[in-house]
């Protein structure tokens, strides 16, 4: 894609005056990840880091904010805090409610997936599924389960723009009593 700049005249020797346009080329260019010179970086480099193993997500007090897991005056303190600040991820309310938001939505899904799951007749699975999902009665049951789960489970992983909380759920589970009781019914999901 390109941009006129304008007219520039040039004027001759003799007099007469020449306009040229100025075409100044702003087609994107691709983003090109290039290691910084050093290891010491203060930011979170997602290419390489794990943000998870420096911020937990304060889902048990249910603030959801982020909290650094590492004691204040250490390097991972650091670069997580200065992270959490330059991008503002406790200082958006937005953002912050997104995840409050996220944290009912995946313990809605996950309560689907465990009825589901222990749905034992077409009628009972209709009900676990709560009208979102089409049921195929002529089918096989077991195969309509599966086909059922699946639908769930990639909306779990797929549907949402907040998996972190999904991730925090899972990992700190042992301090969620009623979300512990539901990963207990269906440990597959620890793994996903």
């Amino acid at each position: 894609m390109f941009i006129l700049k304008g007219f520039i005249p040039k004027k001759h020797l003799l007099g007469q005056i020449t306009f040229y346009v100025k075409v100044k080329d702003i087609t994107p260019k691709p983003k090109v990840y290039t290691q910084p010179p050093n290891d010491d970086a203060v930011f979170i480099n997602q290419l390489i880091e794990n943000p998870m193993a420096l911020f937990k997500l304060d889902i048990v007090n249910r603030q959801y904010i982020f909290i650094e897991m590492y004691a204040n005056g250490t390097r991972e303190y650091e670069k997580a805090n200065y992270t959490k600040i330059l991008l503002g991820l406790n200082e958006r309310a937005d953002l912050v409610r997104q995840r409050k938001a996220a944290h009912g939505w995946y313990l809605s899904e996950l309560r689907k997936y465990v009825a589901v799951k222990h749905a034992a007749n077409f009628i009972e699975l209709k009900l676990a599924a709560s009208g979102d999902l089409i049921i195929d009665d002529h089918a096989v049951f077991s195969n309509e389960k599966q086909r059922v789960l699946s639908v769930i489970k990639h909306d779990i992983l797929l549907s949402h723009s907040h998996p972190t909380v999904l991730k925090e759920l899972i990992r700190q589970r042992a301090d969620l009593p009623s979300t512990n009781v539901l990963l207990a019914q269906a440990n597959e999901i620890l793994t996903w």
